[in-house]
């Protein structure tokens, strides 16, 4: 960009454009060919600006850039001398994982669903979506001339968590909400910024949860060391006991919740706190579904929450243009169709995994786009194992149905077991078993090839498991072999997600759900969450039978939630009942219960039979239902013409309203509503506010007057307003 700096990028790009287009003879094959990288290299640096013109007039996805930082980083790499050694263990590392995200997202493969989902394709600057993460602080502020404790929740940057030193993040996601690839872009990140200093660099370590159970004895040093050699391939351990002990080592943990185990759970968080305790300066960073029972692993609330926003509208159509063809991206029509769908689909949020799997999997026309999640993931599947291919024109073509058996009934003794990471060797011997019974093991070597290396389903080579854990959870749900296995596992939450796509696979099986809520032998405090959802999947079945599931669910929600109120948490009664609200309300949002038809506000409201506490329990989760549904009018009448008495239940529905309005993509008219309501119970919320400030205190920190302390000690100064971090 030296001289005239129009001339010199016009100039490079028909240079660029004659090398793309300019056939070579290999010297292997004899043949002319095109080239299969051309490389535009500067001896400064190529902005972002310049990089973006070059890609956009040669749209061609050989194109490679390489400027000062990656020729110095080539230098580390292969004469490390140069730089007297400083950091030439280091630096290669780094740059092999900064190498490795940037070259898969210039991937030319042509299943784009292989650099779509995968997570270091995602985590790149080029098509990394910044997620959002929401958390609570506390702040004391004066009031009518007091000092009083105040909190609220605040929304931040995906990308900025690791700021800081010595942090401890926890971040909570639900499937397909983009966990995986936040933590591989935080390690891009870092890796880029350290690629080239030698002093103030960091080593981002990511691991999965699996490679830390069962480690008792080991170092922490040794532990990582073999993770990074294993994962990276590197000759030399890229940092050292010193990088420990001065903070310059960041761990990354992913999948924590696919551990089915609780007792391999807490030997992830042993290790991890033992990590923390032994190099008190270094970060780490842990990603999870949020399941109860993580919540509940010893040691786990020293780690800061942080929880992963839905997409926006603007995010979704960004990951749209990156994930399909640019004949779909170019058609507002289809886009406009996309999005309306996406908001209506049940059972998970507006998350990446979601959008990229709608937009791969359906076609131009409206009718392709299917309306329920099960069908969604049937219809991508079914792309991944065969139909991807037929339409690439490849010649040996086997039956996606033989590969989707052979997946499904695999993918269930894996749940069974509680396991999601095999061995190539065994996933074969199984096939083996299997199409020998089918007559088919001759084919045995393309089918297991196919499946492995090219349905863009599995990652590994020699351990193996689901690209993502979700496709696991469906491929288990085909395998379910009966009515009866689904009764024995409902109430574990390991299983919930297999049974809502069982239920979706039959949108009118209502009245195998109506068997389970009837069998005495189904405890409705422990299965309403996963019946609650699997209704929802029942969408072609008749609203009146699925309306008498919902009525079993809110009875089942009523009692859950009803012992936390008449047997509160002794040390955190607040937070553990808003904890069971947050649990519950997506379970109890059945579309159709707002509609007067329906039945379900009558039976709700109805007062005469039942005890008052009870009364008043349906009508809350009646409540719930409105609000999740987005029907704000309803619920400001249902509460002004009939409030709620307890202040607790209450305080639930003001932070429902809060969320709405701060997260979700609602309507001006729904906001007005929403704003409304929150106004009208300000009054009944505000003594709960210090008592859930008091419950978080012996987890929280503040900075006071130049030093941290935990917000349970006493403090008698008078502070007029103080932040917390």
């Amino acid at each position: 960009m030296s001289g005239d700096p129009s001339n010199n990028i016009h100039s490079l790009v028909a240079q660029l454009q004659t090398a793309l287009k300019q056939p070579h003879v290999c010297v292997q094959s004899k043949r002319r060919v095109l080239p299969s990288a051309v490389y535009a290299v500067a001896s400064g640096r190529i902005n972002q600006a310049a990089r973006s013109y070059i890609e956009s007039q040669l749209n061609d996805a050989r194109l490679r850039f390489l400027d000062r930082d990656d020729l110095i980083s080539k230098i580390d790499e292969i004469c490390p001398e140069l730089w007297a050694g400083i950091i030439s263990d280091i630096s290669p590392y780094l740059r092999a994982l900064a190498s490795r995200v940037e070259d898969l997202s210039i991937s030319t493969d042509a299943n784009l669903v292989h650099s779509s989902i995968g997570a270091y394709a995602a985590a790149s600057d080029g098509r990394y979506i910044d997620v959002k993460l929401s958390y609570q602080t506390s702040k004391l502020i004066k009031r009518s001339g007091k000092t009083v404790e105040d909190f609220d929740f605040e929304e931040k940057s995906g990308t900025v968590v690791l700021s800081g030193n010595a942090v401890r993040a926890l971040l909570l996601g639900d499937a397909g909400s983009g966990k995986t690839t936040l933590l591989i872009r935080l390690a891009y990140l870092v890796a880029k910024k350290s690629i080239n200093s030698t002093e103030n660099y960091r080593v981002p370590v990511f691991a999965r949860a699996h490679e830390l159970v069962g480690l008792d004895g080991s170092s922490i040093f040794s532990t990582l060391e073999s993770i990074v050699m294993k994962l990276h391939g590197v000759d030399k351990v890229p940092f050292t006991v010193d990088d420990l002990s001065n903070g310059r080592v960041v761990l990354l943990i992913d999948g924590l919740d696919e551990l089915a185990n609780a007792v391999d759970r807490q030997d992830v968080i042993d290790f991890a706190n033992r990590f923390i305790h032994e190099y008190p300066k270094s970060s780490i960073a842990i990603a999870t579904r949020p399941y109860t029972s993580i919540s509940q692993i010893e040691g786990i609330a020293k780690f800061k929450r942080y929880r992963i926003s839905p997409l926006s509208i603007r995010d979704v159509e960004k990951l749209l243009d990156f994930s399909a063809d640019k004949e779909k991206t170019e058609s507002k029509e289809w886009k406009r169709e996309i999005l309306r769908k996406l908001d209506n689909v049940h059972g998970i949020e507006l998350n990446p995994l979601l959008v990229v799997v709608f937009s791969v999997s359906s076609g131009l026309e409206k009718r392709d786009i299917p309306a329920n999640i099960t069908e969604l993931f049937a219809k991508f599947t079914e792309l991944m194992l065969g139909r991807w291919d037929e339409k690439k024109g490849i010649s040996q073509q086997y039956q996606a149905r033989v590969k989707e058996y052979l997946l499904a009934a695999f993918a269930f003794q894996l749940q069974s077991r509680g396991e999601s990471r095999f061995l190539r060797e065994a996933f074969v011997d199984f096939c083996s078993q299997r199409l020998s019974e089918m007559n088919l093991l001759a084919d045995l070597e393309t089918i297991t090839n196919e499946i492995i290396y090219r349905s863009g389903l599995l990652r590994g080579d020699e351990e193996i498991e689901f690209k993502h854990h979700l496709l696991q959870e469906y491929f288990a749900s085909k395998g379910i072999p009966n009515l009866e296995h689904v009764k024995k596992v409902i109430s574990d939450e390991w299983w919930r997600n297999s049974i809502v796509f069982y239920f979706g696979a039959q949108p009118d099986s209502i009245n195998n759900l109506l068997e389970i809520v009837t069998d005495g032998a189904t405890s409705a405090e422990m299965t309403y969450l996963t019946i609650g959802l699997a209704v929802q999947a029942c969408y072609l079945s008749r609203l009146d039978d699925r309306v008498e599931v919902w009525k079993w669910v809110v009875d089942g929600a009523s009692k859950a939630i009803g012992s936390e109120l008449s047997q509160p948490n002794e040390q955190y009664p607040v937070t553990a009942f808003l904890t069971k609200y947050l649990e519950g309300r997506d379970c109890v949002a059945l579309v159709g219960v707002d509609k007067d038809s329906a039945g379900a506000s009558q039976w709700a409201l109805e007062e005469g039979c039942i005890a008052p506490e009870q009364a008043e329990l349906r009508r809350f989760w009646y409540a719930v239902a409105l609000l999740e549904l987005g029907r704000f009018d309803q619920l400001q009448r249902l509460l002004r013409d009939r409030p709620l008495a307890n202040d607790m239940l209450v305080t639930a529905i003001h932070l429902g309203c809060h969320f709405a309005l701060h997260v979700r993509s609602i309507s001006s008219e729904s906001r007005g509503a929403a704003e409304a309501i929150m106004s009208m119970l300000d009054s009944r919320v505000a003594s709960l506010r210090h008592v859930i400030t008091k419950e978080l205190r012996g987890q929280l920190l503040e900075y006071r007057k130049g030093g941290v302390v935990a917000l349970d000690e006493e403090d008698p100064c008078d502070y007029s307003e103080t932040s917390t971090d």
